[in-house]
């Protein structure tokens, strides 16, 4: 009997294990830069989300976050889980991720990792790492942490320009102009947090793409190839048409 739920389980796994998608970040590893932010802010934000959810958070230092969830549950995952790797000792294994904060210049970034642990909290600890497997729910943790810090980021409204009592009126036109070349600008997060919202993982910033005077143009590159832009100007960003 042991055989067949064992065999079952193997079979329920492969059919989990297809190839995920390649992950189009710098280092090819789940991982996410969050501007105009320190370290406190972000792993208190990390921490802020476990609380939300299953997870548990087993250690938090200044440098990382570490949360766990036991594989108790009736999910036909947790029951692969537990058939595969329990052991005799513990039948519960733990999944476990890990975040590394980094405080670069101009903000932080955030690596992610995930790992299946037999015998959690034991002097007898066995990992086997599910990073590959689990890059695109990772990264998609990552961008609703990074979507968490959109509003300080949103630029403030331009007031009009101071002009000396009894001076002629100049009226100045401003020419569309095209950028150089993409970059983040002051709408990247906003257009961000709008492409999670149109089921697009972000993968690095929203790069903008033209500014014009009606406004900007942002190009948002999803996981999976997928491509959004959005029009920018005020305060709100809107699909591009």
């Amino acid at each position: 009997m042991k055989a067949i739920l064992i065999a079952g389980a193997v079979a329920i796994g492969l059919v989990g294990c297809a190839a995920p998608p390649p992950l189009y970040t710098d280092s090819g590893k789940p991982e996410v830069s969050i501007p105009n932010t320190n370290r406190r802010q972000v792993i208190d934000a990390i921490v802020d989300m476990a609380h939300q959810s299953e997870a548990r958070v087993k250690s938090a230092t200044d440098y990382s976050v570490v949360l766990g969830r036991k594989m108790d549950g009736n999910s036909a995952g947790d029951f692969v889980a537990a058939v595969l790797f329990g052991s005799n000792y513990d039948r519960t294994p733990e999944a476990r991720t890990t975040f590394n904060v980094l405080e670069l210049s101009g903000g932080t970034k955030v690596y992610a990792s995930a790992d299946l642990v037999t015998n959690p909290g034991s002097a007898f600890e066995r990992t086997q790492n599910l990073t590959a497997g689990k890059g695109p729910e990772l990264m998609n943790f990552l961008a609703r942490l990074k979507a968490r810090f959109a509003s300080s980021e949103q630029p403030a409204a331009p007031g009009p320009a101071a002009q000396a009592l009894g001076s002629p009126q100049i009226n100045q036109v401003r020419q569309p102009v095209v950028a150089a070349k993409p970059s983040p600008g002051p709408f990247s997060s906003m257009a961000e947090e709008l492409a999670l919202r149109d089921m697009c993982t972000p993968v690095g910033y929203a790069l903008r793409t033209a500014t014009s005077q009606a406004g900007d143009t942002y190009r948002v590159n999803c996981m999976g190839g997928m491509v959004k832009e959005y029009a920018c100007a005020g305060q709100s960003c809107l699909p591009a048409r």
